[in-house]
């Protein structure tokens, strides 16, 4: 069971945060003019920017600002990229199939998982020599 202190941490919490934040903010543009190194008056005012856009950006969530934080929004999942189809090798010659395994065997020892060896190996074969059996009239020539 939420307590009611549970309930309304995600606007009280925001809020004291932004307040220590602007508290930080003030201190540093006030240093600013007590050192007179360069370099870290540029650190301490570039800090004083950083830190207010980010007292900003939870003074937005704190007022439902943004798209992203109002209850409405709806988070969708990322989708998966789609994976290629994985086709049987009973097309490819003996050839091919001699060819995707020495080649899955060169990766295997690089140490390669299996998975991703296979992969290229016929990845290779396919570069190589444009598939499985082709006839022999139309059929594409490798590139050298």
């Amino acid at each position: 069971m939420t307590t009611h202190v549970e309930k309304h941490a995600h606007t009280n919490h925001p809020k004291r945060l932004r307040i220590e934040i602007q508290a930080l903010v003030d201190h540093l543009r006030r240093d600013v003019n007590r050192v007179s190194d360069p370099k870290a008056q540029a650190l301490f005012e570039t800090s004083a920017e950083v830190l207010t856009a980010l007292a900003k950006a939870f003074e937005h969530y704190q007022m439902h600002g943004e798209t992203a934080w109002r209850e409405s929004a709806q988070v969708t999942p990322k989708k998966k990229a789609k994976q290629m189809p994985q086709g049987d090798q009973s097309s490819y010659t003996d050839k091919q199939k001699r060819q995707a395994a020495h080649t899955e065997d060169g990766y295997k020892k690089r140490g390669m998982s299996l998975e991703a060896s296979a992969a290229r190996a016929w990845a290779t074969v396919n570069k190589l020599s444009g598939g499985g059996k082709q006839s022999g009239s139309g059929r594409r020539s490798p590139k050298a």
